[in-house]
């Protein structure tokens, strides 16, 4: 006889900025702060816009009318951010197949590209498999949604297969991706060495001793390791992805750096991308179920251990949605003394 999943009360989840906790009144008050955003509620799936009039903000009594004490297994959190509630994320459980599915969404605009998704899915992937006991999660996502496509494939989803045409839009039929994690695989994520003290940023401009980044939409100017090569204005240029390794007492140094390489093709196991600096390479990935259609762009290194070059996830705007491989980099950092003072 197999066990049934054993179904405890909504948890309450401490991120390091976040809060997944349960709906409360005021949470409708903080949604009708902020606009219908057409591109977010696509995310979701397409049936609202047939109820939708075009109008910019929701009704307190539309949003009313969606509220009802959850089924069993249904898990339905509020993401808190600053004091105000920002989102929703959820886990509709199985408990004989032992699965849950998950969603999330955040609808404040101008929070998205700062890493909250990744950590609002983080947490409630953390609950799912360590206190749950969940052998496997499964979403589904617009394919369109590269965003939110990033975010999944960065906290260890893999793609599964597609719906193609799934649901028509206003621009016709799209896609939707299948995706899921096992718990194996989150695993063997969680066993992987720390990368806390590293984090990503845009290259804006470059000298030789430092250069200026973009991070969760603020440019700062960080200097460079001082054992990072030089000339490091040969090497480094904008558009760049670069690491940025922390130290103890706060100071920064840029570690690492990514290529925004072009992809060509697929060679065996290998992938042919283009990089203006180097012309064509082949690349392992790092990522062997991430689709990489021709004419699309991935962050590309070189000089870490296994391979001449490693191709990681997509080239994104925001180094924050950036699903690059911070665990090898940390290795090759303390294993090369890396990290920071600054550049001499």
């Amino acid at each position: 006889m197999l066990d049934r999943l054993t179904l405890p009360p909504l948890p309450t989840l401490h991120g390091e900025r976040v809060i997944l906790r349960a709906p409360q009144d005021s949470d409708v008050d903080d949604r009708l702060r902020h606009p219908i955003d057409p591109a977010e509620e696509d995310g979701y799936g397409s049936s609202w816009r047939r109820d939708w009039d075009g109008r910019r903000y929701h009704t307190r009594q539309h949003l009313l009318a969606g509220r009802r004490p959850p089924a069993p297994g249904r898990y339905q959190w509020a993401v808190e951010y600053d004091g105000h509630c920002i989102g929703s994320a959820g886990l509709r459980v199985n408990a004989d197949q032992h699965r849950a599915t998950y969603s999330v969404g955040l609808f404040v605009a101008a929070l998205r590209g700062q890493g909250l998704g990744r950590e609002v899915t983080r947490l409630a992937l953390a609950w799912a498999f360590d206190e749950l006991g969940a052998h496997r999660v499964e979403l589904e996502v617009l394919a369109a949604n590269t965003r939110a496509v990033n975010c999944y494939l960065a906290c260890g989803f893999r793609q599964e297969g597609t719906r193609r045409e799934a649901e028509l839009y206003p621009d016709g039929w799209q896609d939707f991706l299948e995706m899921s994690i096992l718990r194996s695989e989150y695993a063997a994520r969680r066993e992987q060495p720390p990368a806390a003290r590293l984090r990503c940023g845009i290259v804006l401009r470059v000298q030789e001793d430092a250069c200026q980044l973009l991070r969760a939409g603020q440019a700062s100017v960080v200097p460079f390791a001082a054992a990072f090569p030089s000339p490091r204005t040969d090497r480094v240029s904008p558009g760049h992805l670069v690491a940025v390794a922390a130290a103890d007492d706060g100071a920064e140094a840029v570690v690492w750096r990514w290529y925004d390489a072009v992809t060509l093709g697929a060679e065996a196991d290998l992938i042919r991308l283009w990089e203006p600096a180097h012309g064509e390479v082949l690349a392992h990935s790092r990522l062997p179920h991430q689709p990489r259609p021709s004419g699309s762009r991935a962050w590309l290194s070189a000089g870490l251990p296994g391979a001449d070059w490693w191709v990681a996830g997509p080239a994104v705007p925001n180094a924050e949605d950036a699903d690059v491989e911070l665990a090898e980099v940390w290795r090759f950092c303390t294993a090369h003394g890396l990290w920071p003072g600054p550049a001499r």
